[in-house]
């Protein structure tokens, strides 16, 4: 990518986004694509709901989300993984929230790329799933080195749960 494409996972320039995926789809012979979405713009939280039916586990995830994310529910798309605790009376959720105009974003440079997107998940847990084996248990510590940043990624069963992101960039005087 041309420097300044995208900083701090903000895309500047969308029409050389789709022209190198028109490239990619016409030398890789390519139709479907999977996205990962840049970790500064997603929210990230872990929290205890109670056991409620299938029909309910989205209310009750959305009811976290005033307290855990700085945005409007309303402006977020949110995804989410539960996990059986010991404590009878609750689950553990992992929830991640981007902004919706982010992931309508992702979805129209696809489109215009004239690629087939199967996918979207927070580039940490992208990163997570292709680096871990499928049957990894255990906490895993991930340390993603980037040109501008350093992501840390702390994962439990191939799922993150806490992610922090430094800018590496700037500039210091002698």
């Amino acid at each position: 990518l041309t420097k300044g494409v995208i900083i701090g996972g903000q895309i500047n320039n969308t029409e050389e986004i789709i022209n190198i995926l028109k490239e990619f789809k016409t030398n890789l012979k390519l139709n479907y694509i999977k996205m990962s979405l840049p970790e500064e713009k997603a929210y990230l939280f872990t929290a205890k709901i109670p056991v409620v039916g299938k029909d309910e586990i989205r209310s009750a995830v959305e009811s976290k989300m005033e307290e855990n994310v700085p945005v409007s529910p309303l402006e977020l798309t949110l995804d989410y993984k539960l996990f059986e605790r010991e404590e009878k009376d609750l689950i553990d959720v992992v929830v991640s929230a981007l902004p919706i105009s982010l992931v309508d974003l992702y979805v129209d440079i696809a489109e215009k790329a004239e690629l087939s997107l199967l996918s979207l998940e927070m580039e940490s847990q992208a990163i997570t799933r292709a680096i871990l084996s499928a049957g990894a248990t255990g906490t895993s510590l991930i340390v993603n080195f980037s040109p501008e940043k350093v992501g840390l990624y702390v994962s439990y069963a191939r799922v993150v749960r806490f992610t922090s992101t430094i800018s590496t960039k700037g500039e210091y005087s002698n």
